[in-house]
């Protein structure tokens, strides 16, 4: 009789959702730019960016379209999906 089946390490790291300044959030982008999935952004200048291993972070942006500036900066191609209210 076999013993107990040992858990799968998981392939990804754990979610991570967090609330950061402005500038945290840019520094992320910038230091990882192929790591961005896509970034959200509402009227009410709240933006999302969604990283591609399940990490999300929140700011609220000190201009409107600002994140859409910053996304097309760090990914002129146009390969990371940008979504607005």
């Amino acid at each position: 009789m076999a013993g107990p089946v040992p858990e799968a390490a998981p392939v990804l790291p754990a979610e991570t959702d967090t609330t950061v300044s402005w500038e945290h959030l840019v520094q992320v982008m910038r230091k990882e730019p192929d790591a961005v999935r896509a970034v959200r952004q509402t009227r009410a200048r709240n933006v999302t960016v969604l990283m591609k291993d399940g990490r999300s972070f929140h700011a609220r942006e000190p201009a409107i379209d600002d994140i859409v500036r910053v996304t097309r900066e760090i990914d002129p191609s146009g390969g990371i999906l940008i979504a607005t209210q």
